[in-house]
């Protein structure tokens, strides 16, 4: 049971900490103060001793706003019956200023819309179409030819929509891992907007691609570190009396054992995120060998190559490569047509073939991909599509283009004179 008030006027003279301290006096009242918003609770297994301490509760507050010249707002004050007992069981009859206070199935509270049953559900579809429309401004920036860069439209995601997705998770999280994955595919609209990938692309390649933890590992490390301020002030020693008996005392200390202290909790932030990371690593590497990228990369954080001056186009076309679903190999999913196969080899066209396999662009591959061959001799998707991408005898963008596999612009070297289109020019990676 809960009821929650919003205060429509404060007098600087009595704050409100005096209305929270006559709650704390009513034995099994809790109750949440923030700024001027109010709630107070009790739990009970009969629902007359839940609105007899309620009852109680809302009289002395009350009282106390009238003794010093306002009142709550009658019409702003709801109460929530949190129960998930089936059948048919009483709400609370409670009243202000002999008004009865209107029982709800839901209200919002500091941003978090709070059902009487506590799915979640509610809040989760508003978090959710909010999100939705912040992707619409993402989704005119990110044009896949011509939109902003990535790091420009990560950084959006981050701040615009993360930001959202992220708030009272600590609160919310008690909800099913079903009715979580309502804000999955948020998260993921979003990134995959961001870096440009297609839309066939598995999640898994896609956040590691953008180096993005999941949102299940964001809402664990939340849980698990909180959130607290603290500001703390130290003195230095110069023009502080007994400057020389505390650098005695500092050079004693330094000299014992050392004692048996607790350990701030802050202090274990850097453990808790190497253990999130761990564990999204142990996600990953269950997944590389059945993943296109597994091949690339088998860890979760990794420096990737983006070359912002070629251009957003260059950008989207090295991310597809990466997570190996491009419009040319996995274009007819969308279309429901035919999978394409290598006209020479007579085999289902993929970003692996094309890149390590296909005889017909061994030269290509000599000319651009010299540097990206094992001590084998044989070339390695890691060493064409790694943290090495692009730089000289990495030239991979250079490869599919005079390939006839994409047009990406301004990556010609001046002078070097294009060769004859292919039957493929038509089709794009991006």
């Amino acid at each position: 049971m809960s009821w929650k008030r919003f205060v429509s006027s404060v007098n600087a003279q009595t704050p409100l900490t005096q209305v929270w301290n006559r709650v704390r006096k009513i034995s099994g009242v809790r109750g949440t103060l923030y700024v001027d918003d109010l709630s107070i609770s009790f739990s009970a297994g009969r629902m007359p001793l839940i609105v007899r301490k309620l009852q109680l509760a809302i009289n002395r507050i009350s009282r106390w706003a009238s003794t010093r010249g306002f009142r709550f707002s009658a019409s702003k004050t709801v109460a929530v019956h949190f129960c998930r007992l089936r059948g048919v069981h009483p709400d609370p009859d409670l009243y202000i200023y002999d008004r009865r206070i209107s029982c709800v199935e839901e209200t919002l509270f500091l941003g978090l819309i709070c059902d009487s049953r506590l799915t979640w559900v509610p809040h989760l579809r508003h978090v959710k179409a909010a999100c939705m429309r912040t992707l619409s401004l993402l989704r005119v920036l990110a044009h896949t030819s011509w939109g902003a860069d990535r790091q420009t439209l990560l950084l959006l995601h981050r701040t615009l929509i993360l930001l959202k997705l992220e708030y009272g998770s600590e609160v919310y999280s008690s909800a099913t891992e079903a009715r979580l994955h309502v804000l999955d595919s948020v998260h993921h609209a979003g990134v995959r907007l961001a870096t440009g990938a297609f839309r066939s692309s598995p999640i898994p390649s896609l956040l590691v691609d953008a180096g993005i933890l999941p949102l299940a590992l964001r809402r664990q490390s939340s849980l698990l570190r909180g959130y607290s301020v603290g500001f703390c002030w130290v003195p230095a020693h110069v023009g502080v009396l007994g400057n020389e008996r505390a650098d005695r005392l500092a050079k004693e200390a330094s000299t014992r054992a050392a004692p048996s202290l607790p350990v701030p909790f802050r202090d274990l932030y850097s453990s808790i995120r190497v253990a999130v990371l761990a564990s999204w690593q142990g996600q990953w590497e269950a997944l590389v060998v059945t993943t296109k990228m597994g091949e690339v990369t088998s860890m979760t954080y990794h420096s990737w190559t983006y070359v912002h001056e070629q251009g957003r186009r260059s950008e989207t076309a090295l991310a597809r490569l990466r997570m190996g679903h491009s419009r040319l190999t996995h274009g007819y999913l969308m279309s429901r047509g035919p999978q394409p196969f290598c006209d020479d080899c007579l085999v289902p066209l993929t970003v692996r073939h094309f890149l390590v396999e296909c005889p017909s662009l061994v030269e290509l591959r000599e000319r651009f991909l010299f540097h990206c061959r094992s001590v084998h001799g044989t070339y390695e998707m890691s060493l064409i599509l790694g943290e090495r991408a692009l730089s000289p005898g990495h030239e991979v963008l250079l490869f599919v283009e005079e390939a006839g596999l994409l047009r990406v612009g301004k990556l010609r070297p001046a002078g070097q004179i294009r060769p004859a289109e292919s039957e493929l020019m038509a089709r794009h990676l991006a």
